[in-house]
């Protein structure tokens, strides 16, 4: 009777330590109050690095500490579906598509992006900080060609009154090419002014 008793003792035991002893195998209820803590915290200024794994909070935390200043007036974590989109990579990492939306009183940026996750001694935090960090590298070369185009239209329009056309019609079809993007080269090559 002893013997049984210390039996089942022991096998309530195992099934006690595989069910709660273990991290969970479905990581989806973790990682979503994750989300909802971090957006709470980001908007209300509260501290946002506890949602980083202790890996990350040594290595980024100088990003961590401007994601903390940023003055939030909305940040939002959107268009998911935590159940279809959620990949779990292994017992241990996972990753989300999902579009964050962020906005202050000066700026506001939209991006999307894949957050990454993992998972250390039972607990999920981001992976990585750079999620919210909207690029501007790709703004630069548009900025530069956007300059570039309204200066040679400008460069088209005065040269062109500048110049004496034998035609004053090929004068306008060329002041009305000037909008069309690289016509310039075509109007500085072919020197339309020149004949008649």
């Amino acid at each position: 009777m002893r013997r049984r008793n210390l039996s089942l003792l022991t096998i309530a035991f195992s099934l006690l330590v595989a069910a709660y002893g273990q991290p969970s195998s479905d990581p989806q209820a973790s990682i979503t109050k994750l989300l909802s803590d971090f957006q709470h915290a980001a908007v209300r200024g509260g501290p946002v690095d506890q949602f980083f794994s202790p890996e990350v909070r040594g290595r980024e935390k100088r990003k961590i500490d401007s994601l903390q200043s940023k003055p939030f007036l909305k940040f939002a974590i959107a268009d998911y579906n935590l159940s279809k989109d959620l990949k779990v990579e292994d017992a241990n990492h996972a990753t989300l598509d999902a579009t964050i939306n962020w906005e202050t009183r000066d700026e506001q940026a939209s991006k999307t992006t894949t957050l990454h996750f993992e998972q250390e001694g039972g607990t999920w935090y981001f992976s990585s900080v750079d999620f919210w960090v909207v690029s501007v590298v790709w703004v630069v070369p548009l900025i530069a060609i956007g300059v570039a185009y309204g200066c040679g239209l400008a460069f088209m329009y005065w040269h062109s009154n500048k110049q004496q056309w034998p035609n004053p019609r090929k004068k306008t079809l060329w002041q009305t090419l000037a909008v069309v993007p690289f016509s310039i080269f075509f109007y500085w090559s072919r020197r339309p002014w020149t004949t008649p």
